[in-house]
C-alpha cells in the first residue's frame, strides 16, 4: 500500500508578507517621470516648496550650528551646500545637517499612511545626490515619488505597530524611503533596490522616548544621510538580504507589523504641503564658494485670507490630524483640519 503525503499549505501570515522587500524594490526601480499624474508632479513641487520654507526656518536653531561646526572640524570633500548656511560638505554631512533643520520645527509636512515626516528624509538626501551627480530635475522628482511611496507603503505594512513598539517612524521607515528614493536617483535596477532595503533596513533606529530633545530632529537627519549612504553602497556591490523588510528577525519582526503584501502595493495618499497659491520669494547673496549660496532675506507672501482658507486649497477637513510630539518652538498657525502647513507655519 503506497503512501503519499500532501504539502501543508504555508501558514496565512508567511503568504502575506512575502516578497514585500522585492516588490517595493521593483515597483521603485521601474518608475518613471511619466508614470506620474499631473497631480502627483504639482505635490511634489508643493513638497520641496514646503521643505524650503521649513528648512531655512530651522537652520538657525542651535542644534543645526553644532551639527555644522562638526562637519568643518571632520571636513571632507565640499559636493553640497548646508541650506542657510556659507558652507558646503560632504553629501552625507550635508543630508544630516539638511535633514535635521528641516524637522528642527516640527512643522514639515505629514502622511499618516507612515504616522511621520517624509519630505524631511526624502530631499535632503536627493538634493545632496543630486548636487554632486549633476541630475535633472526630472529625475529628482521621479525619486522624490519613488521614496515617498515606498515610506508610505512600508508604514501601511506596518501599520502603527512601529509606532506603538515606540519607535520613531520618519526615522526608521524614513531611512529605508530614502534609500529607495536615492536608489532610484542612481538609477539602480530591482536586484540593487533591494539590496539598499536591506542595508537600510539594519540602519533603521530612533527612539520616540527622545521627543523633546535635539535627538528628535537628528532623527530626520540621521535617516537622511542613512538612506543616502545605504543606496551608494549597495550601487558598489555592498551585500545585504534582498528579503530584509519580511525575513526572520527582519524589520517587521523586530519593529513590529504584519500586514499583508497588499497594504505594500497600495498607493498611499499625498501630503498635505503648501498652497500653489502661496508664491515664495527668496533673496540670496553669492558666499565665498559659487556653489554655495546664503539667504539674506525671505519672505512669504500670499493672498489676504484666513489660515484655514490658505490651508483650503490643499487639504480637506476629513484628513486625519497630525500629532505633536514637541512642545511648540514658535506659534503654531493651525487651519480646520488640525494640520501643519509648513510654509504657513514657519511664517507665523
Amino acid at each position: 500500500m503506497s503512501m503519499t503525503t500532501t504539502r501543508k499549505p504555508a501558514p496565512s501570515s508567511a503568504i502575506q508578507i512575502a516578497d514585500i522587500t522585492r516588490e517595493l524594490a521593483a515597483r521603485c526601480a521601474d518608475l518613471c517621470y511619466t508614470d506620474l499624474p499631473e497631480d502627483v508632479r504639482l505635490r511634489v513641487r508643493q513638497c520641496l516648496l514646503d521643505w524650503i520654507g521649513v528648512t531655512l526656518a530651522g537652520a538657525c536653531e542651535p542644534l543645526v550650528h553644532m551639527l555644522a561646526e562638526e562637519a568643518r572640524e571632520q571636513g571632507g570633500y565640499a559636493q553640497a551646500t548646508v541650506v542657510g548656511h556659507a558652507m558646503t560638505t560632504s553629501s552625507r554631512q550635508a543630508a544630516l545637517i539638511n535633514g535635521s533643520a528641516s524637522h528642527a520645527l516640527d512643522y514639515d509636512d505629514v502622511n499618516m499612511a507612515c504616522t511621520g515626516h517624509p519630505s524631511v528624509v526624502l530631499i535632503p538626501a536627493l538634493l545632496a545626490l543630486a548636487e554632486s551627480r549633476g541630475a535633472s530635475g526630472r529625475d529628482f522628482m521621479t525619486a522624490f515619488a519613488a521614496g515617498y511611496e515606498t515610506m508610505c507603503q512600508l508604514g501601511l505594512v506596518c501599520g502603527d505597530a512601529q509606532y506603538s513598539n515606540g519607535f520613531h517612524t520618519t526615522a526608521t521607515l524614513g531611512t529605508l524611503g530614502a534609500a529607495a528614493a536615492c536608489a532610484r536617483l542612481l538609477q539602480l535596477d530591482a536586484d540593487d533596490t533591494a539590496t539598499a532595503l536591506g542595508i537600510a533596513s539594519t540602519m533603521a533606529a530612533g527612539l520616540k522616548s527622545m521627543f523633546g530633545t535635539m535627538c528628535k530632529p537628528l532623527h530626520a537627519g540621521r535617516a537622511s544621510a542613512d538612506g543616502l549612504q545605504a543606496a551608494q553602497l549597495a550601487a558598489r556591490g555592498f551585500t545585504s538580504r534582498a528579503d530584509a523588510i519580511e525575513c526572520p528577525q527582519g524589520l517587521i519582526a523586530t519593529h513590529g507589523g504584519t500586514a499583508s503584501l497588499g497594504a505594500a502595493c497600495r498607493r498611499p495618499s499625498w501630503p498635505h504641503a503648501a498652497s500653489p497659491a502661496v508664491p515664495m520669494r527668496l533673496n540670496v547673496r553669492k558666499a565665498s564658494s559659487p556653489r554655495t549660496v546664503v539667504p539674506r532675506r525671505w519672505e512669504l507672501r500670499w493672498p489676504r485670507r484666513t489660515a484655514a482658507g490658505i490651508c483650503a486649497t490643499t487639504c480637506s477637513s476629513s484628513t486625519p490630524p497630525v500629532m505633536a510630539h514637541m512642545p511648540p518652538l514658535r506659534p503654531r498657525a493651525t487651519c480646520a483640519c488640525n494640520t501643519h502647513c509648513g510654509l504657513m507655519t514657519c511664517a507665523a
